[in-house]
């Protein structure tokens, strides 16, 4: 149930009913009328604020990216220590995903589809990966760890993160596993991507 706050203004309250929703059904299992009722206003008051599901879908999206992948890109080009920034990395991006299941799908299709308008949406004008390029570059010159494109290292992390909540309705099938039982798998994952990253990289003492 979507806890409300009285002070909230109709927009706020829409915001955050659709967000529990989003989550707890995704973009094809939400209704609007639903997202209305949850939100305490009627569907032609919804529509007044967004016109269709799609544009109150892309609107959460686009304040979550707007919030998340600036915070990201402060923890990469942070004073951490390498090790430290790529533990807290990993945490952080797994949080995201977890709280927001249905924001890989979403960025993967719409992507797809319309390439252009996404890119529109990130807020990518002052983020920056040099002072991590230059920690991680450095770190392989010392043969602390094993040769690697620091973008490589990103992508790499980002993927272990993404892809089991991108495929989960396949992995479910093929697996024989049913969603609690994910679930349970997916909290085990945090420690597990930290040791896999950190084993691939650095050299054994």
């Amino acid at each position: 149930m979507v806890q409300l706050d009285k002070q909230q203004s109709t927009e706020e309250k829409i915001l955050m009913a659709a967000h529990q929703i989003f989550i707890d059904r995704g973009m094809d299992g939400a209704r609007m009328q639903d997202i209305a009722d949850a939100a305490g206003i009627n569907k032609a008051m919804l529509h007044y604020y967004f016109r269709s599901k799609e544009k109150l879908y892309g609107t959460i999206v686009q304040h979550i990216m707007s919030n998340a992948l600036p915070a990201m890109f402060d923890l990469l080009e942070s004073d951490l220590k390498l090790k430290d920034k790529l533990k807290q990395f990993i945490i952080n991006y797994l949080a995201l995903i977890r709280a927001n299941p249905f924001l890989p799908l979403f960025i993967l299709n719409e992507m797809n589809r319309h390439p252009d308008k996404f890119v529109k949406w990130l807020p990518i004008k002052n983020l920056k990966v040099s002072r991590f390029s230059d920690q991680v570059n450095e770190a392989v010159s010392l043969k602390l760890i094993r040769p690697i494109e620091p973008k490589v290292l990103i992508m790499n992390m980002a993927s272990m993160i993404v892809f089991p909540f991108i495929a989960r309705p396949m992995m479910c099938v093929v697996l024989k596993m049913d969603k609690k039982y994910f679930d349970q798998l997916l909290s085990q994952r945090e420690e597990q991507i930290i040791d896999f990253v950190i084993s691939a990289i650095y050299y054994k003492n």
